[in-house]
């Protein structure tokens, strides 16, 4: 694993930079995150959510914005959706799921209101 794969446990289709995936749409453009999983268990799942907005509204606020995912795990896939905080780039957190010995598929979707979706990191914390 390179250093950034191995600081963030998950290769973007062999991106290793911020990535917009489009806006406005319904799913149908996705990023996808296939995360190596060398011992099965519990893992709380993050998301690396950078603060790049671009503008505001006709009534000056900022537009509602919301992250849909697509998390692969042992009991199928979950939908969650992430209101990320527009003040300040973060680590948010997606769920907490079981993975067995291999990999995780996470998907990041432009089903979303905002403007610009950007795909930049997943990591994974293994529980104990």
């Amino acid at each position: 694993l390179s250093y950034f794969q191995a600081i963030f446990m998950g290769i973007l289709q062999g991106v290793t930079e911020l990535f917009p995936i489009s806006s406005l749409g319904h799913g149908e453009r996705k990023a996808i995150w296939s995360v190596p999983i060398k011992e099965g268990g519990y893992y709380k799942v993050y998301a690396y959510i950078p603060k790049i907005r671009f503008g505001f509204n006709r009534d000056g606020n900022q537009p509602e914005e919301n992250y849909n995912f697509n998390v692969t795990y042992d009991d199928g896939v979950d939908h969650p959706v992430i209101k990320p905080d527009a003040r300040e780039s973060t680590w948010v957190e997606v769920g907490t799921y079981h993975f067995s010995s291999d990999s995780a598929k996470i998907e990041l979707t432009n089903n979303s209101k905002a403007k610009t979706v950007y795909a930049d990191a997943i990591k994974l914390v293994k529980e104990n």
